[in-house]
């Protein structure tokens, strides 16, 4: 048996061939439209970055008269050395957690994994000029360091959440428009709900998780298609797709504690976020085996709660992960975040999808929006409950910043702080996902009609694999009075097509070869 491959043809209704790219009601060729906005979106980066970003002193090659004038004795010192090692964890989240988790669906893995890819490689660079502008702009440039790399991660991380909800039914070029959009959206809600509300939000419950899973599902609601129905076949996942979303999993549950760790203070702050993150997802994990096993007849365990509600605990822990939530109360987190976000992708988002029209196609709701609102729930009525005698009250002053012009806050005003963080950053991702929404509805887009949705053959040349068994000589000359040509016999798997290829059919001296001939 020997292996070769070919391009898969993208077949009509009656079994012939019609080219992948072209639909019934949208022309999705990306010819010109695609390579022409890449290269304008990055020379625009280029141009930008070149106006006004400069290295950050400690990475700049004066640093060592910096150490000389704060009498600095080791490179060491560098922040490079205590924020690389989260930034690392954080970017393999971001770009094989994400792009991996995304995969399930039985036709769309270049797509889950290779967009995503592309949509971070944008996003990165504009959030970290936004985010710059924002935060790090001094003497009229952006100084760059590890942390804005880090920073930049968490901005793009929320619009991996949104394409989860528009996963399969949006193009390249709509994804860069929305990536856009919603970094820009991200950068000015987090300066309002850190520097100006002054909330607390360690691991982004509220800036990443609940903005970036409202802001996809208003979006998937104003892209709403009638006619799904039509894609709903390739909406499923097989085997190995579920097994490949599974190496997404456990990418991201086992980084999550640097995720919610990575921008806090260095020291027990920072600790205590790690713990805390790592307790909330372990009890996830049980409480979703649980109720997984509990729903169904049988007792059987859905793949699809095991890909994500083991997760919910890491979002539900991130406003409060630096908090002094106690490891008790962090396993408390944990254990209802898995409970509600399995019931979710059993109950809710059918009913989300029937009644309000939204399609999640990967249950962000589930998995970011839900565990994403009680983590700031949890964030606040941590905070007001914040008394010195758990703190101590050197402690508390650092930890949510009362001092100076906050000498008169009280752990009171913080949890309503909070509040208003959450109510924000909900208002931001529906008004702002309502505009971005009806952006991308536009019909020049180059998105793929309703019958061609979930199909990576729409915009990837994909490969088939072919394997072809050649009949022994000896068996070919003994049973027909004319040589038997070598007959290809194409491999079931999942096809680029609408109506997957009829396999050829062998001639009839083959077919005549019982299995008693085959003995002899």
């Amino acid at each position: 048996m020997s292996q070769s491959y070919k391009r898969r043809p993208v077949l009509g209704a009656q079994g012939t061939e019609r080219p992948a790219v072209q639909s019934m009601a949208w022309n999705t060729n990306l010819r010109g439209r695609l390579p022409i906005t890449c290269l304008i979106l990055q020379v625009t980066m280029v141009v930008l970055f070149g106006v006004f970003v400069r290295y950050d002193i400690q990475a700049d090659a004066h640093w060592w008269l910096e150490k000389k004038r704060k009498n600095i004795s080791s490179d060491v010192e560098n922040e490079f050395y205590y924020r690389y090692p989260s930034f690392e964890d954080v970017h393999a989240m971001v770009f094989v957690g994400f792009g991996f988790l995304m995969t399930f669906l039985q036709r769309y893995g270049f797509s889950a994994v290779g967009f995503n890819f592309l949509l971070a490689a944008f996003g990165i660079q504009w959030a970290l000029l936004m985010q710059g502008w924002f935060h790090f702009f001094e003497e009229g440039h952006i100084l760059l360091s590890v942390e804005n790399l880090i920073q930049a991660d968490f901005c793009v991380a929320s619009t991996c959440v949104a394409f989860g909800a528009v996963l399969g039914k949006i193009s390249p070029m709509q994804l860069l428009i929305m990536t856009f959009f919603q970094v820009t959206l991200f950068t000015v809600n987090e300066f309002i709900l850190l520097n100006l509300i002054e909330a607390k939000d360690a691991g982004g419950s509220m800036t990443i998780h609940t903005f970036g899973a409202y802001f996809g599902l208003t979006v998937t609601w104003i892209l709403y298609r009638k006619n799904l129905e039509q894609s709903k076949q390739r909406q499923s996942s097989v085997y190995h797709s579920d097994l490949f979303a599974m190496i997404g999993t456990l990418f991201l549950w086992i980084y999550w504690p640097s995720f919610n760790s990575a921008s806090s203070f260095h020291g027990d702050t920072q600790h205590r976020a790690a713990l805390n993150t790592y307790l909330s997802l372990a009890a996830s994990v049980l409480t979703t085996v649980a109720v997984s096993s509990v729903i169904h007849k049988k007792g059987k365990l859905d793949m699809v709660h095991i890909q994500n509600a083991t997760l919910a605990g890491g979002v539900g822990v991130g406003t409060a992960a630096e908090m002094m939530l106690t490891p008790y109360g962090a396993l408390i987190v944990g254990f209802f975040c898995g409970i509600l976000s399995t019931l979710g992708f059993a109950y809710l988002s059918p009913f989300l999808e029937s009644r309000l029209r939204i399609q999640d196609t990967c249950g962000i709701h589930n998995l970011h929006g839900i565990p994403g609102i009680i983590g700031g729930i949890v964030g606040a009525v941590t905070a007001a409950y914040s008394s010195p005698d758990v703190y101590g009250e050197p402690g508390i002053v650092h930890s949510f910043g009362f001092g100076g012009y906050k000498a008169d806050w009280t752990k009171r005003m913080q949890g309503r702080s909070q509040i208003f963080g959450l109510l924000l950053s909900l208002a931001m991702a529906l008004v702002g996902g309502i505009i971005v929404g009806f952006i991308l509805k536009l019909p020049f887009w180059g998105q793929a009609s309703d019958e061609n949705c979930f199909e990576d053959a729409i915009y990837w040349e994909v490969p088939e694999e072919v394997n072809t068994v050649y009949i022994p000589e000896d068996l070919a000359h003994k049973h027909s009075t004319s040589l038997v040509p070598a007959i290809p016999l194409v491999l079931s798997t999942p096809s680029a097509s609408i109506v997957p290829p009829v396999p050829p059919t062998p001639p009839a001296s083959l077919a005549t070869v019982t299995s008693s001939s085959l003995v002899h």
